[in-house]
């Protein structure tokens, strides 16, 4: 069951402030949580809002 939405953006901020301060790659700081496979895809689409140049290279942006 997804988590609710104010708990995902929790995560993302959380999860932003790690990746700013160095302590690894996006990848491995969400997966450090307890999180089901949906709630990581909301926490990763919520980063990539916030957080575009966090989000891995496209086609479109090559």
């Amino acid at each position: 069951m997804a988590k609710s939405m104010q708990l995902i953006r929790i995560v993302a901020n959380a999860c932003i402030t790690c990746v700013t301060a160095n302590e690894g790659d996006i990848d491995l700081i969400v997966d450090s949580y307890n999180l089901t496979e949906v709630n990581r895809e909301l926490v990763r689409n919520e980063i990539y809002v916030k957080r575009p140049d966090f989000a891995p290279p496209t086609e479109l942006s090559v």
